[in-house]
């Protein structure tokens, strides 16, 4: 749940890549999806590798938050949070805080040449554990930062309604009420999933498709990964789950 342990083995994962393989240095990447998407946040937020992009998908940005949000729904989260970060079973806010990414220092300089993107189902929430709420507050809360020089979430959702760069308070219940966008542009598709809501401010950007609580399996191939290779490869894949989904058995 985002400790300093947590964060110390992504950098040492990324260090020992780098040492035992033929790894570009200037091409590492961090993806990841739910609980992955939370620790993508996390180490966009604090560690000190320059990572060249981060894909947080369904993420989970604000751990108090989705403390409350797991109490109400009565999902097994709410003891993790617990066992997790609390005081003899008791929850610790101070704890909480400092472990969300939603909560903490933005490096905007060391983040410069980075790319954050954020991917959520509008379905998550309802048909999913982490409602988009938490992507889109990640999202505001970094551009707010970096146009207004403030991390304060009522200052930035105030500009919010009058800045198309920010995502306002109308649109994120619209979308968390009816779950469609009926405004959203039906040519702009994720992997032919429509996309309720798009945003992006320099080299951050948010997604809104029409999905649950997930992480594509076309994914990998949104990093921003541009070398490419002449040699061609057969490759045999067996197993049902491999071949039952359209794309998901297509390799390039």
């Amino acid at each position: 749940m985002g400790s300093q342990f947590v964060l110390s083995d992504i950098e040492d994962a990324i260090r020992f890549a780098l040492k035992n393989t033929h790894a570009d240095p200037d091409n590492v990447h961090i993806i990841g999806v739910s609980g992955g998407g939370f620790a993508t946040l996390a180490a966009y937020m604090n560690i000190d590798y320059p990572v060249k992009s981060f894909s947080a998908w369904a993420p989970i940005s604000d751990i108090e938050a989705w403390y409350w949000e797991s109490v109400g729904r009565q999902q097994k989260y709410a003891k993790d949070i617990i066992n997790a970060i609390s005081v003899n079973g008791v929850l610790n806010s101070d704890e909480a805080v400092s472990r969300s990414p939603l909560k903490q220092t933005y490096p905007i300089l060391k983040r410069k040449d980075a790319q954050l993107c954020i991917y959520e189902g509008v379905h998550d929430g309802y048909s999913g554990s982490v409602p988009i709420t938490h992507s889109i507050n990640m999202y505001n809360r970094l551009v707010g930062e970096l146009k207004y020089g403030t991390s304060n979430m009522d200052t930035i959702m105030f500009k919010a309604a009058f800045d198309s760069d920010l995502v306002s308070a109308k649109e994120i219940v619209d979308l968390v009420t009816k779950r469609i966008n009926p405004k959203a542009d039906k040519n702009q598709t994720l992997f032919g999933r429509a996309i309720y809501l798009f945003r992006k401010y320099e080299n951050i950007q948010l997604t809104i498709f029409e999905g649950r609580h997930e992480q594509l399996p076309q994914a990998l191939s949104l990093i921003p990964y541009k070398e490419t290779h002449s040699l061609r490869y057969n490759i045999l894949t067996i197993g049902d789950s491999n071949g039952a989904n359209e794309g998901d058995g297509q390799i390039s």
